[in-house]
């Protein structure tokens, strides 16, 4: 064998040991890339596990959010409610106590409003009595001490109703006497036409209803208008046959 077919083997052997060498280094990077992309999964499902539970954390603080925002409008309707009752009752509170302060003389007043109608009557007795000039002063005076308890009573708020002349009404007058009349053309109604008590009322309740006579006012019946008219005619037919 030459010189040249050993240059030649050897060569080919060299070729050979580059080959193998090149099939072990590309043999090497291949095995090394799969473990890198078997890391890189690795990580990936690492990474979404982690996500996953970060996204269910977030549900869950979603969650908690909702129900504390449920409670805290649970609660503010709550305070809401009871500062609505807490006014209510502060205003009924004031309420009943203007209404004690205005009232708590109610039952002293009406025990003067007897007294004020014996002077009403006294006076109104005195007027339709001619009087020396003695008596007159005596009157006057009289009269000056009526002016000043009705003063008194205004300043508590105490006035009298004014019925007598006015449509009947139940809610400031009690009916102690009752004359029926028939009407042809006026409206029918009851009218007060004599007022035997006083009422008073004070502020805007009536403390003492007013007893009076009421006149009912009703509209003739067709019947009774009829035989009204034919005890007319009748009258008219018999003075006439009397003249013949």
């Amino acid at each position: 064998m030459d010189r040249e077919e050993v240059r030649s083997q050897e060569d080919v052997i060299e070729g050979r040991k580059d080959f193998e060498q090149s099939n072990l280094e590309q043999n090497s990077i291949e095995g090394g890339n799969s473990n890198q992309v078997n890391e890189a999964k690795e990580k990936v499902e690492e990474n979404d596990d982690k996500v996953r539970k970060i996204k269910d954390f977030i549900l869950s603080l979603k969650k908690d959010i909702e129900q504390k925002d449920k409670k805290i409008k649970e609660y503010e309707d709550m305070i809401k409610r009871l500062a609505a009752d807490f006014d209510n009752y502060r205003k009924r509170v004031s309420k009943e106590k203007i209404e004690y302060t205005r009232f708590a003389n109610k039952d002293l007043i009406l025990d003067l409003l007897p007294i004020i109608d014996n002077f009403d009557r006294a006076i109104s007795a005195i007027d339709s009595v001619n009087l020396d000039e003695n008596l007159k002063e005596i009157f006057v005076g009289i009269k000056l001490i009526h002016k000043e308890l009705i003063n008194v009573l205004m300043k508590y708020g105490v006035v009298k109703i004014d019925v007598e002349g006015n449509i009947f009404d139940p809610n400031i007058s009690e009916v102690v006497e009752v004359d029926e009349v028939e009407i042809e053309d006026e409206e029918e109604k009851d009218i007060v036409v004599k007022e035997y008590v006083k009422g008073y009322k004070m502020y805007d309740q009536v403390i003492r209803p007013a007893k009076v006579k009421v006149q009912k006012r009703r509209k003739k019946r067709k019947e009774d208008n009829q035989s009204d008219k034919e005890t007319s005619e009748g009258t008219g037919d018999g003075g006439v046959s009397s003249s013949s």
